[in-house]
């Protein structure tokens, strides 16, 4: 019972965590965007100008994206700490097993999800141009460019 309880309150703490994941996200906003833009799609015309278009839906799937592995990944917290509490009230030990393995699939998913944060800008989904050159270092210093 008292490792349910450590989990139990460990688990509560992020809450925070996914709060503050909510803000940098800015998962509000991302919402009202979405809006904004089904508005624009349902205006006359909207159509006609098929760059303008494909762009518009191309963001609002990006943000529907973002919101939705924010939501699962909250949604996945909720249950990992109902879980716990019911095995608290039924005093199931037998759970903390499989508690404490969406436990590590959670926080695995909660790593990624902050690099993905970290690692997503503006030109994020764009590809890119690496070009290697030796300088000095001779022969081993070519192979290891070339490679």
């Amino acid at each position: 019972m008292v490792l349910l309880d450590e989990l139990r309150v460990e688990m509560t703490g992020y809450r925070k965590e996914i709060e503050e994941l909510s803000d940098v996200l800015s998962i509000k906003a991302s919402k009202d965007r979405i809006a904004e833009l089904n508005a624009e799609t349902a205006k006359d015309g909207f159509w006609d100008d098929l760059e303008n278009s494909q762009k518009v839906l191309q963001e609002t799937k990006a943000l529907e994206r973002k919101i939705e592995r924010f939501n699962k990944l909250s949604g996945n917290l909720e249950d990992i700490i109902t879980l716990i509490e019911l095995s608290i009230e039924e005093e199931d030990e037998s759970s903390v097993e499989e508690i404490t393995a969406e436990i590590a699939a959670f926080k695995s998913k909660l790593e990624e999800e902050k690099l993905t944060t970290l690692l997503s800008g503006e030109y994020d989904n764009s590809n890119a141009i690496l070009t290697f050159h030796a300088g000095a270092g001779g022969t081993e210093a070519q192979d290891w460019a070339e490679m």
